[in-house]
């Protein structure tokens, strides 16, 4: 066994939105892993796969005994805002998968994260 650097860890937490407001059939987002731990400095993507028809996903950071901090949203079709986020995002409408990626990560990223889905408008019955 070799000698062990000691380095900082930031740790991740990827969770689905807590709660649905109605009861209607409604599209699924879903994280594919839910923690995550990336030695401070390195990159992480953290993914969540989504289902339905949606407008955008959105990207929220909660710190522990915090209220939700909004991230980021970025639309099925690629547009992200803000635009000078401190993150990136891409989406894959084909897979239907969001990524949010954090470059270079630092211990204050250690939090827990959510992706959440913006449904499409439908048309209005007349």
């Amino acid at each position: 066994y070799g000698r062990k650097e000691n380095t900082s860890s930031v740790y991740l937490w990827l969770h689905p939105p807590m709660f649905n407001s109605t009861n209607e059939i409604v599209p699924v987002i879903k994280p594919i892993s839910t923690e995550q731990v990336v030695a401070e400095g390195r990159n992480i993507r953290l993914t969540c796969d989504y289902d339905g028809t949606i407008y955008s996903i959105q990207w929220y950071r909660q710190y522990q005994r915090s209220r939700p901090e909004f991230l980021l949203s970025i639309t099925e079709g690629g547009s992200i805002h803000p635009t000078l986020s401190d993150f990136s995002a891409h989406i894959n409408k084909t897979h239907k998968r969001v990524d949010l990626e954090i470059i270079s990560a630092a211990v204050t990223d250690s939090a827990v994260y959510y992706c959440a889905l913006e449904l499409a408008s439908l048309p209005s019955s007349v």
